[in-house]
C-alpha cells in the first residue's frame, strides 16, 4: 500500500479516554462561545436517551469542517467523524484530527478498513459522525445539499444503527472557503461572529424495514433520498439544493 494511503499511523485508535473527551468539551465549548453570537439550537428533545449506552449515527450536512465542533457540543456522548483521507496527510490537520478522534475514509473507492473502523466503533456503543453527501459544493453551489453517497446507509445496514439526521448551519461564516478563495486578511480583520443553527430530527430507521441481506441497489438510492430528506426538511430552503424538488421513495 503507498504511504499516503496508510489510513492510521502504528498504534493509532480513533478511541479516546473519558478524561480528554471531558477535557476537549469544555474547551471546544469555550472556542465556539467565543466566534459566534449566538448558537441556537432545536431539537434536543429527539437526542435518544440511551444515546450515552448505545450506538447511533449522527448523519448532517457537509458545509465545512466546523459542523462537527458544534455537535460535539450538542451531544452528551464524543463522536467520532469519517473523514477523507487528503486531511490526515495535511501536516497541520492530520494531528488534530488524530487527536479529535476522526479516522479517514479514501474517497471514491470502497475503502474496507474504514468501513471496519466504523463497524468496530459502533460496536462498541460509540456515536459514528458521517456528512451522506461526502463533500461539500463549489463555487455557487456552496453550502446548498448535493446528491448523498450511500456509504451512511451502507454503514447502517452493516452495523445495526439508527441514524440521527441533523442540520447544522451559518458555520460557513465562520471562515472563507479557502481552498478556493484563500484566506485573506480582510477575511480575519473583518471577521464578524456568525450565528448558528443546530437542528436535530428524530431517529431514522427506515433501513431496519429492509433485510440487509437483499438489499438492491435500487433501495439503497431510495434510502438514502429518503434520509437526505429527512435532513432537507431541518434546513431553511436556500440550502435545500439537489432535494429541493426531491419526493419520498418508496422501498
Amino acid at each position: 500500500m503507498p504511504e499516503r494511503l496508510k489510513p492510521f499511523p502504528a498504534g493509532y485508535s480513533p478511541e479516546v479516554s473519558p478524561e480528554w473527551e471531558a477535557m476537549a468539551k469544555r474547551i471546544n465549548r469555550t472556542f465556539l462561545r467565543a466566534v459566534t453570537r449566538k448558537i441556537d439550537i432545536k431539537g434536543k428533545e429527539n437526542i435518544p436517551k440511551d444515546i450515552k449506552t448505545s450506538s447511533y449515527i449522527i448523519a448532517v450536512n457537509h458545509l465545512g469542517w466546523a459542523e462537527a465542533l458544534f455537535l460535539l457540543d450538542v451531544f452528551p456522548k464524543w463522536i467520532h467523524w469519517m473523514s477523507k483521507q487528503e486531511s490526515f496527510d495535511h501536516k497541520l490537520l492530520g494531528p488534530i484530527f488524530r487527536l479529535l478522534g476522526f479516522f479517514p475514509v479514501r474517497r471514491g473507492e470502497l475503502d474496507r478498513r474504514a468501513l471496519q473502523t466504523a463497524a468496530d466503533l459502533l460496536g462498541k456503543e460509540r456515536i459514528l459522525g458521517m456528512a451522506p453527501e461526502g463533500t461539500r459544493g463549489r463555487g455557487k453551489e456552496f453550502g446548498k445539499l448535493k446528491e448523498a453517497k450511500h456509504g451512511t446507509i451502507f454503514v447502517a445496514f452493516k452495523t445495526g444503527a439508527p441514524i440521527i439526521p441533523t442540520a447544522v448551519w451559518g458555520t460557513e461564516e465562520l471562515l472563507p472557503l479557502i481552498e478556493e478563495n484563500g484566506l485573506k486578511l480582510k477575511d480575519l480583520t473583518g471577521f464578524k461572529p456568525p450565528e448558528v443553527h443546530v437542528r436535530i430530527g428524530k431517529p431514522f430507521a427506515q433501513h431496519f424495514e429492509v433485510d440487509p441481506g437483499k438489499v438492491t441497489r435500487k433501495q439503497l438510492k431510495a434510502l438514502t433520498t429518503n434520509l437526505m430528506l429527512e435532513i432537507r426538511d431541518l434546513l431553511p430552503s436556500k440550502y435545500h439544493g439537489f432535494y429541493a424538488e426531491a419526493e419520498k421513495q418508496p422501498l
